[in-house]
């Protein structure tokens, strides 16, 4: 999806209400201006941080967003997708987060009906269809290869990941004890 000089010259509140072009956070050049995304249309201000991984998650298919907890990967997703012109978003997490989610996307002022929020125990009884972003909230859930969670998702032919365009993990602890965990995500 190609992007303008228009959506890139976007202007961006920080939390000190300083108004600032993007393309000032890391000394981007006019020509770097054709590939920065547009990122005001979000009703949150993001933080310098969040765009650069909002940035980093947009130029990927497949990407790790390790951030750490409390940093906002939520919101850092959500300014992704809409980057990359998502309208139809699978968001897998744990069940206590759901609402969370639901929350945020409310609270971004995006489209509700753009993201389909499961949890990973709803996504092991089988989910139809196909998806242009997958974004698997605490992905570390899926560190065990044989666990009937990380066969749904990431399974032969029929995993949620076969069926999705983008695939984006997010997790603050990637690896809870051992390098291995990280093989599946």
């Amino acid at each position: 999806r190609g992007l303008t000089k228009e959506t890139a010259s976007a202007k961006i509140t920080t939390q000190q209400n300083e108004t600032i072009n993007p393309l000032e956070l890391r000394g981007y050049d006019d020509k770097a201006a054709e590939e920065l995304p547009r990122t005001n249309q979000m009703k949150k201000t993001l933080k310098p941080f969040q765009i650069e991984g909002a940035r980093f998650l947009s130029e990927r298919y497949h990407a790790l967003l390790a951030d750490e907890m409390g940093l906002g990967k939520t919101v850092t997703a959500l300014a992704a997708s809409q980057m990359v012109g998502s309208v139809k978003a699978l968001i897998v997490c744990p069940a206590s987060v759901r609402t969370n989610w639901a929350q945020e996307i409310s609270e971004c002022g995006m489209v509700r009906s753009h993201f389909n929020i499961v949890s990973y125990n709803e996504a092991v009884k089988g989910l139809p269809g196909s998806w242009d972003l997958l974004v698997l909230d605490e992905c570390h859930f899926l560190k065990t290869p044989t666990s009937l969670r990380c066969q749904a998702v990431f399974g032969n032919g029929t995993g949620l990941a076969r069926r999705a365009q983008r695939i984006w993990g997010l997790s603050g602890t990637p690896v809870l004890n051992r390098p291995r965990e990280l093989y599946p995500i």
